[in-house]
């Protein structure tokens, strides 16, 4: 197995980001039909989704390390729209719009975050 110790670095590092962002869409694409179960039960899956995908990410190998990438992206994709869906029934109409942007801005700017302190960590 690869281990995380790259020959290729940037490829890696490049497959290790992306694994997250195609998780997230991945998730939220697919939670439309899962939050019609409800928001409770969705929630709840995606959150057990998110720590079995922290699992494999234990064990320093770079294909693991993508695979648990992969599945805690799927789970916060669930999450996010599960989370919106929530908001959206919850807040009075005058809020919604202010609350849901703060939301969408706050998930962009942590997927920043961690790319970057990602990309950083995995190089040194």
């Amino acid at each position: 197995m690869a281990q995380l110790q790259p020959k290729n670095p940037g490829f890696q590092i490049s497959l290790i980001n992306d694994a997250t962002i195609v998780g997230l869409g991945a998730g939220s694409l697919i939670a439309s039909k899962i939050v019609a179960y409800g928001r409770l039960k969705t929630a709840l899956l995606a959150n057990f989704i998110i720590v079995v995908g922290c699992l494999p990410q234990m064990i320093l190998s770079v294909w693991l390390f993508f695979i648990g990438r992969l599945t805690v992206g799927f789970g916060a994709g669930l999450l996010l729209v599960t989370t919106s869906v929530y908001v959206q029934e919850t807040l009075p109409a005058s809020k919604i719009e202010k609350c849901l942007t703060s939301l969408n801005l706050g998930i962009t700017i942590g997927i920043l975050l961690i790319t970057l302190v990602q990309s950083v960590s995995l190089v040194n």
